[in-house]
């Protein structure tokens, strides 16, 4: 199977992180440098427990910093005045969707993670740039390691 065969097969239920780290509005950009820090991630999710607002990217908070300002600041503040700028929307897509639009999305968007909801618009989970390269890596290589088969002893 090809790359392009898998993206249509695949779809973005297969891809996405059903347990991300959110981080509550509440808590400050401070707390995003904290978690991206620590647990080595690009980027973390911000909401409730049944809402993702957004997203707060490492680059967002070195741009920041870089500008000689404070991240001392509400993660409310940072994602609602991204959402009246439209800087930083949060992009939706659905469960069923085929990973090839998702990553067409992502493309056309400039993200490299998008937020999976259903019916009702709750979060299901995350797709990253990285998740569907795995997911689509595993599609693609599995059939060459099956085909291939164990190693004979000599």
């Amino acid at each position: 199977m090809d790359y392009i065969e898998a993206l249509n097969n695949l779809t973005a239920a297969d891809a996405m992180d059903i347990s991300p780290t959110v981080l509550n509005y509440e808590g400050s950009l401070e707390d995003a440098l904290e978690l991206i820090a620590n647990e080595n991630r690009p980027d973390v999710a911000v909401g409730t427990e049944s809402t993702i607002a957004g997203f707060v990217h490492a680059q967002d908070i070195t741009g920041i910093l870089a500008r000689g300002e404070s991240i001392n600041i509400p993660l409310r503040t940072f994602i609602d005045s991204c959402s009246l700028s439209g800087s930083k929307p949060c992009i939706q897509v659905r469960p069923e969707e085929s990973l090839m639009n998702v990553m067409k999305v992502m493309d056309s968007w400039g993200k490299d993670n998008i937020l999976v909801v259903g019916e009702n618009e709750e979060p299901l989970g995350i797709i990253s740039a990285t998740g569907a390269i795995k997911c689509l890596w595993k599609m693609v290589s599995e059939p060459l390691l099956t085909k291939a088969g164990p190693a004979e002893a000599e």
